[in-house]
């Protein structure tokens, strides 16, 4: 997946397989859980931190 592929999932609902294979991606520096979501009902929060700082907002099951 490249950086290209993480930054068109902003804003979007991930399932646990693609957030597992984004945490392990190279092009991601840091992931902060930032609790349930007030936009999206029943999803969690996350803000993916890239290499370059860019930062991508995606929502997930817990």
């Amino acid at each position: 997946m490249t950086r290209e592929d993480i930054l068109k999932l902003e804003g979007k609902i991930i399932d646990k397989e693609l957030f597992q294979f984004i945490f392990e991606n190279e092009n991601v520096m840091n992931f902060q859980n930032c609790g349930m979501s007030g936009l999206k009902k029943g999803y969690v929060w996350f803000i993916i931190t890239l290499i370059d700082g860019t930062e991508v907002n995606v929502y997930s099951v817990e």
